[in-house]
């Protein structure tokens, strides 16, 4: 039922993240962080249990994740975090998206779209010390004012990205010292945006000052970050078992040599899966309560552990990859890369597992989506309309056809 490898996505965990930030932040507006498919969780589901508990906005990077939402029935507002191609402004009128503005070129292109699909709401980035996207802190308050002052242009927001929130409190402070005093040069001209937004998970929880008009948390909603609860645990199954003499090699390159005569598992996932090989003769996973050390490089459907001294190892057994006895970051750490990177990286053939209130709910593979599991089920009782295969909408949200 669960395929060769499978995530579990705990909704109740989520819910829990989401109103401990709203009492971090008290009035400031939440915008959740759903990019890259909500950090490999599964953002349509992410939004929908998130709509129902009253987040105010939703985050992507481009265009498709914005759409994606809106035709899965997502219908609050979503921000557009990253610059986008020419091409694709149309679509940002017709699913009612909010684009990012951070170059002069964007500016004169969305207004020539606006005179044939109407206003448009838009938020302006500002760089601050990321250095990578925005308008430069020197341009930024002109910039703006040409925003303000263009027909088909609204002013929703401005925004900033912090670049060490995690490390250097000296240089978040300067960057929130930065687009302050461009909002207070602004106000002085009688420009009054409606919400300043700079915290990301790390922001908020170590600067609350930072909090202003709206907080984007990813990290700290999926349970990534100290204090809060991991929504995610990732499993597989032994599919392999071999008693092997001391001296034989495991795997590609036989880089591994058993220092002993050992017991070793074959675990139905790889990088294909989103394991890192970074991991290879460095990282562990729990069979039956124990930890089990990877052995030889990981492969990308398959990868083997030491199960010498863990008893009574048998086909078919669980194993987790990532879950409470064995954190994400632990993982992240043997691979030398951030929790980011890690989840991300889970591949689409790995199928999401949906529970609320200990059952599942619903199923996401690769092969179809699947209708919501009405009411929850445990998983022998999964019925065959679990995988019936409903059509998408489309144009959800339209606003214009571009002809």
């Amino acid at each position: 039922m669960h395929g060769r490898t499978w995530a579990e996505i705990d909704l109740d965990r989520l819910s829990r993240n989401f109103a401990r930030i709203k009492a971090m932040v008290g009035d400031a507006k939440v915008l959740a962080a759903v990019k890259a498919d909500a950090y490999g969780h599964g953002a349509v589901q992410i939004a929908r249990r998130l709509e129902k508990e009253g987040i105010d906005f939703f985050g992507v990077a481009g265009v498709e994740e914005g759409i994606e939402l809106r035709e899965s029935g997502i219908n609050k507002p979503i921000l557009i975090l990253s610059p986008l191609p020419f091409d694709l402004i149309p679509l940002v009128f017709e699913y009612n998206l909010i684009p990012t503005l951070s170059e002069s070129a964007m500016i004169e292109r969305f207004a020539q779209f606006s005179k044939k699909y109407g206003e448009l709401e838009v938020h302006v980035e500002v760089d601050t010390g990321m250095t990578r996207t925005g308008f430069s802190s020197h341009l930024a308050a002109d910039r703006i004012r040409r925003i303000f002052k263009t027909p088909g242009l609204r002013l929703g927001g401005i925004f900033s990205h912090f670049a060490v929130a995690e490390s250097d409190p000296e240089f978040t402070s300067h960057q929130f010292n930065l687009l302050r005093s461009i909002v207070d040069e602004l106000r002085a001209d009688g420009i009054h945006p409606p919400l300043i937004h700079i915290a990301n998970s790390a922001g908020l929880i170590n600067f609350p000052y930072s909090h202003l008009d709206l907080v984007r948390p990813g990290l700290a909603l999926y349970g990534l970050v100290d204090g809060f609860e991991p929504i995610l645990k990732l499993k597989s199954r032994v599919v392999n078992l071999r008693r092997v003499k001391k001296g034989t090699g495991i795997s590609y390159g036989l880089k591994f040599r058993t220092q002993r005569d050992s017991h070793i598992a074959t675990i139905s996932a790889g990088y294909g899966d989103g394991i890192p090989r970074s991991v290879s003769n460095r990282g562990e996973v729990m069979i039956r309560g124990k930890r089990a050390p990877i052995v030889g490089v990981v492969c990308m459907d398959l990868f083997m552990v030491d199960v010498t001294d863990i008893d009574g190892v048998a086909l078919n057994d669980e194993v987790t990859i990532i879950g409470d006895e064995l954190p994400a970051y632990e993982l992240a750490g043997w691979a030398n890369t951030i929790v980011y990177e890690l989840v991300t990286n889970i591949g689409p053939r790995v199928p999401r597992l949906f529970f609320e209130d200990g059952k599942i709910i619903e199923i996401r593979d690769l092969l179809k989506r699947r209708y919501p599991l009405t009411g929850g089920h445990d998983e022998k009782d999964l019925p065959s309309s679990a995988f019936i295969t409903p059509p998408l909408r489309s144009g959800a949200g339209t606003r214009c056809q571009e002809g």
